[in-house]
């Protein structure tokens, strides 16, 4: 909760505050005055994009923990938030609430080591919690860039808490329809498809809407995506 001290409290007013001056006549210019700012942001299709990484906002973003049960193995995790750089969809934001150095049953590697080879800075095929601990952190303080092939996902949460997936992957969620004036309409008998998608959905247990996010199928080396080009296009 913000202190009522500091309610409509002007910056300028508060001690050791600079004091920044400011053009009045420099302009300031939206596309549409009377526009609706609840409108979810067109999101980036689902593409290969160049990402910057780095840590989550809390201390604690990448951590050193351990696996439960009978044998527990010892693991760096990292929470991670990606900024999408193509000039487009530039600052577009994609996050990352659990990637870990556990190798999976038939991999090679683990999620964070392949992450790490991918925007330039590989781990040691072997090496101590510690260790691989501060080259995470090192790592993504640079705050590096990364190829990732980049989707639609939305959710939403039950009445139990749960979260439960409406829809994953951008070509199913369903069609946008337009009329010859450019106007949104219900189907294709109306207009016709204009090559997007709907990003809002609606929750089937109250009616709100439910936005598309963005999140990672895949963290991509050069080589990799160079293999997606006819599909997708690279950076």
């Amino acid at each position: 909760m913000i202190p009522e001290s500091k309610i409509n409290k002007n910056p300028q007013e508060e001690e050791n505050v600079e004091v920044i001056e400011v053009n009045d006549d420099e302009t300031i210019e939206v596309d549409d005055a009377t526009g609706d700012v609840n409108i979810a942001a067109k999101l980036p299709p689902h593409e290969i994009y160049t990402v910057q990484w780095k840590a989550g906002k809390k201390d604690d973003s990448i951590y050193k923990s351990k696996t439960k049960g009978d044998s527990p193995r010892a693991f760096v995790g990292a929470a991670l938030v990606g900024t999408i750089q193509d000039e487009e969809y530039e600052g577009s934001m994609i996050f990352i609430n659990h990637i870990n150095s556990l190798q999976r049953r038939g991999k090679p590697t683990s999620d964070l080591h392949h992450l790490l080879n991918v925007v330039g800075n590989p781990a040691p095929n072997r090496t101590t919690v510690g260790e691989l601990l501060d080259h995470t952190k090192e790592t993504f303080d640079q705050e590096p860039l990364g190829l990732a092939e980049v989707d639609w996902k939305a959710q939403y949460k039950n009445r139990d808490g749960d979260y439960i997936e409406l829809k994953v992957g951008m070509e199913n969620f369903p069609r946008h329809f337009v009329n010859a004036d450019g106007e949104t309409v219900a189907s294709a008998k109306e207009g016709k498809w204009d090559g997007t998608y709907v990003q809002t959905l609606e929750n089937p247990e109250n009616g709100e809407d439910v936005n598309a996010q963005l999140y990672v199928r895949k963290h991509l080396t050069q080589a990799e995506a160079t293999k997606l080009k006819g599909k997708f296009r690279t950076s």
